[in-house]
């Protein structure tokens, strides 16, 4: 059997999938000076469970300028590489990876609230079903809003 160049095959065992379930927030209306929106794109860390998600963001709209749509995507990256050299380290990042899970308990009970629900993580892990018990249900701070503000 030839080998196709740029093709191989590997030994390493076949990542398990994960599955998440995005829904509504629960009182969402009710909460006062809440701006996230979760039918908006926004980014979140799953080591803390930090929400990140810009005006620009919220503001998104088919018929947006294209500049706004273009910046967006970059402003969350930034926040994201930024957010993960400040706050966390690669240790965090390795043993999250080789753990085959989405996130960590801390995040999934950050996460819960915003309507950001890990179910296979909850289904594979006792630690992380607790903290989906214990999570409150409706978040408790709002989505960061500002790179200079975190």
């Amino acid at each position: 059997m030839a080998k196709v160049p740029g093709t191989y095959k590997s030994n390493a065992p076949t990542p398990p999938r994960t599955v998440m379930l995005q829904h509504s927030i629960v009182g969402r209306d009710e909460l006062t000076n809440f701006e996230f929106d979760p039918d908006k794109p926004f980014r979140c860390c799953l080591l803390c469970g930090d929400v990140y998600q810009t005006d620009a963001d919220r503001a998104i709209m088919p018929n947006s300028p294209p500049l706004v749509i273009y910046n967006a995507p970059q402003r969350r990256q930034m926040w994201a590489e930024l957010h993960n050299r400040q706050k966390h380290t690669d240790a965090e990042h390795r043993n999250l990876k080789l753990s085959g899970l989405m996130c960590t308990p801390e995040a999934a009970e950050k996460l819960a609230p915003y309507g950001i629900v890990p179910v296979s993580d909850i289904v594979l892990s006792d630690e992380h079903e607790h903290a989906a018990k214990q999570a409150p249900r409706a978040p408790v701070n709002d989505a960061i809003h500002d790179v200079r503000k975190e």
